[in-house]
Order: C-alpha cells, then structure tokens, then sequence
C-alpha cells in the first residue's frame, strides 16, 4: 500500500478537487483506494457525496483512537473507492495536537491507519491549507507528496517555503518522504502567466513537474456542488481527461 497526500500550505490551489478526482480516477482503474479527509473544512469529502462526520466519528475520532478505523470508513458512489469523512471537530483535534509538544504527536496518523494497508492498494490523504499539526501528521504518515500549485506567481512564491517545510519534516520524522510531483491546477493556455509560471516550474524542478496541467474549467467548479467527482460528472471534458493522465503518471511514479 501506498499513501500519497495532497499538500499545500496554501489554499485555493485545487489541492481538495485533486485529491478527489484522482482518487475517483485510480479506484476506476482497478485499485482499491481510501480517501482520508484531514480537512476541518470537510470539502472532499461532500465532494464525493458523502456526509460530513458527526462527534466521535471521521477523521476527528481517528485522531482521538476511540475507534478502530475500519469503522470509520464510508463507501462512495464509485466502487473500490471509501472515504474516511471530516467535520467541524477535527478543528479541535488540531488545537489539542498544537497544544501538547511534549508528546509524539507527529506520528499518531501513522500508526492510526496501520490497519488500511491490507484492504487498500492506495491511501490518498487531503490536508488542510497549512503546515500545521494535521499536514505534519499526513506527510510522517505518507510515502511521498503532491504539491498543488495554481498557475499564479504568488504560488510559486510560497513553493520554495512549503519545500523547505517538507525538508525539514523528511529529516526529522520520514526519511522515506518524497515529492511524488508538483501538479499545475487552473491552467489557462492562452494567458502568458500561466505559460510563464508552467515555464518556471519546469526549468526549476523538471520532470517533478507532472506533464499534463489541470486545466481551469467550470465543469470542475459545479461537480462538488453534485457531490461527484469530475470523472462522473463530467467524464468527456478536458479536466476529466487530464486527471485520468496524472492518475495514471502518478501510479508509475509510485511504483
């Protein structure tokens, strides 16, 4: 099993609608996976037509270890694909974590999710927009990362932070942590930011930089507001084809 986390400290980079779309894509293709949501906001999880966690269940109650995480899991519209919903209440799981330093509280979500690894070839792990004690426990907990980035120079702006963060947690609590990719998201070939930025990207950091960008579409705006990811909603569109060509560059990185 593989467990990948989509991460940016900023938000608005499509890191949620990735996370989700990309999940729905590779459980199309054959493999078992798990969306984990560790946003308090809990929008991948409405994403996938799921209902938000309530107190004592979700991604809150893993946290907590109250209960077992098989009986956190939620089924979706689109077979071989669950989901371990959030709510409002992880929000407070997160105060608690930034409360107590003296514990080890870097490595709870690892150990949480030890027993998805025989039942999901995948775990896909959607972080809020920060660097803080819920982000930390996803990327000590994942095997690489997928970094989100508009096309847009604040963005790229704040990369160079973000990867200095992954650094620093890499060598403190995961060595075995790597950058999976940097995906481009809202990318609109005919303004020159968005080749600019894309040319920047891919002089810096090369083939990290997954070859097909996300294109800005308002198919991918209306389908969470279905409760469907955009390979259901809108499965002929070029955001739907570009997701299903990351999906699968990013199972051959992976592997």
């Amino acid at each position: 099993m593989k467990t990948v986390a989509f991460a940016n400290r900023k938000g608005g980079t499509g890191k949620t609608t990735s996370a989700v779309s990309i999940a729905a894509c590779i459980a199309q293709m054959g493999k078992r996976v798990i969306l984990l949501d560790l946003d308090p906001q809990a929008n991948a999880t409405a994403a996938l037509g799921v209902e938000r966690a309530g107190q004592g269940c979700g991604s809150q109650a893993l946290f907590a270890g109250e209960v077992g995480c098989r009986k956190l899991v939620r089924e979706t519209m689109i077979e071989k694909l669950a989901v371990i919903p959030s709510g409002s209440d992880l929000a407070v799981i997160e105060y608690g974590l930034s409360a107590d330093r003296k514990k080890k509280w870097q490595g709870i979500l690892r150990k949480r999710i030890g027993d998805l690894k025989k039942e999901y070839d995948m775990v896909v792990i959607d972080c809020p927009p920060s660097i803080g004690p819920l982000s930390v426990n996803a990327l000590v907990a994942a095997d690489g990362v997928v970094v989100t980035l508009q096309c847009d120079y604040f963005s790229l702006e704040g990369l160079a932070e973000f990867a200095a963060n992954i650094e620093r947690l890499r060598a403190a609590h995961n060595s075995q942590l790597v950058l999976f990719g940097l995906l481009k998201t809202m990318y609109d070939a005919r303004t020159l930011l968005s080749r600019q930025v894309a040319e920047q990207l891919e002089r810096h950091f090369g083939t990290k930089v997954f070859d097909s960008p996300i294109p800005r579409t308002v198919r991918l705006a209306e389908a969470p507001s279905h409760g469907l990811p955009i390979s259901l909603y809108a499965p002929a569109s070029a955001a739907a084809s570009a997701y299903q060509e990351v999906s699968a560059d990013l199972l051959r990185r992976m592997a």
